[in-house]
C-alpha cells in the first residue's frame, strides 16, 4: 500500500541518516587525532629546540676549548697560570658549572668548578670508564645524578686551533659540565610556557591529560639517569 512504501522511504532515510552522522563523527575523531598528533610533534620539536638553546653555552665552550693550540699545549706542559686565567670558572663566566682537561690517556690534568658543582670537583669517571664511553661510538653528551639535579656533561676530543690538521690520535680529551637544577628547569618551563620536571626513570612522567613531552637523559653506560 501507499501508507507502507512510505514508512519504508522514511526508515530507509532515517538508516542513511544515521550512517551519515556515524561517518561524520568518526571523520571527527580522525581529525582529531591527527590534530593532536601534530601538536605532539610540534611540542617535542620546541623542546628540542630550548633545551639546545639553553645548553649552548657548554657547546661554545666545547669546541672553543678543544680547538686551540694553547690547550693542546696545555695538556703536554701544564701551566697553573694559564689554568687561573682560562679554566677557573667563578672568575670568568663561562655559562658552565665543570670543565676537566685529560690527557691521551684518560688522567686528569686539570679540572675546576663552580661553587653550583663544588660536590663533583673531582671527575667522575675513571680511566677505564672514560675508555668504555668512548668504545660507544656516535657519542658526545651524558648525564649523572646529582641529589635532586642532573648534571649534562659534553666531551670532545683536544687538536689544534686549524681545523684542516689532520691529527691521528687525540691529543686530549675536555669535558664540560652544567648542572640542571631548580633554576635550569623553572628556565625550560617559562620557556615552555608550561610545567617541566625531573623525575626518576621508573617513575615516568606524570599524565595530566594535556600534551606531554619526555625525554630520557642517559647516563655514560647508555643507562637512564
Amino acid at each position: 500500500s501507499l501508507r507502507r512504501r512510505f514508512m519504508l522511504l522514511l526508515l530507509a532515510l532515517f538508516s542513511l541518516l544515521f550512517v551519515v552522522i556515524i561517518g561524520l563523527h568518526l571523520d571527527d575523531q580522525d581529525a582529531a587525532v591527527q590534530l593532536r598528533s601534530r601538536l605532539q610533534a610540534d611540542r617535542e620539536f620546541l623542546v628540542d629546540q630550548i633545551l639546545r638553546l639553553t645548553n649552548k653555552p657548554v657547546a661554545y665552550f666545547k669546541i672553543d676549548y678543544s680547538h686551540w693550540d694553547d690547550m693542546v699545549n696545555f695538556v703536554s706542559d701544564p701551566d697553573p697560570e694559564w689554568a687561573r686565567i682560562n679554566l677557573d670558572l667563578e672568575e670568568v663566566n663561562h655559562g658552565v658549572d665543570g670543565v676537566w682537561v685529560l690527557r691521551p690517556d684518560f688522567t686528569v690534568v686539570q679540572g675546576n668548578t663552580t661553587l653550583k658543582l663544588q660536590q663533583m670537583q673531582q671527575f667522575p669517571l675513571s680511566p677505564d670508564q672514560v675508555q668504555q664511553l668512548l668504545s660507544a661510538g656516535d657519542v658526545s653528551q651524558f648525564f649523572l645524578r646529582l641529589g635532586a639535579d642532573v648534571v649534562l656533561f659534553e666531551f670532545a676530543p683536544v687538536q689544534p686551533s686549524d681545523f684542516s690538521v689532520d691529527v691521528e690520535e687525540p691529543l686530549g680529551w675536555l669535558f664540560v659540565a652544567k648542572i640542571w637544577d631548580a633554576a635550569y628547569i623553572r628556565t625550560v618551563a617559562d620557556l615552555l610556557r608550561g610545567d617541566a620536571e625531573l623525575v626518576d626513570s621508573d617513575t615516568g612522567p606524570v599524565e595530566s591529560g594535556g600534551l606531554t613531552t619526555s625525554k630520557t637523559l642517559a647516563n655514560w653506560q647508555g643507562e637512564p639517569v
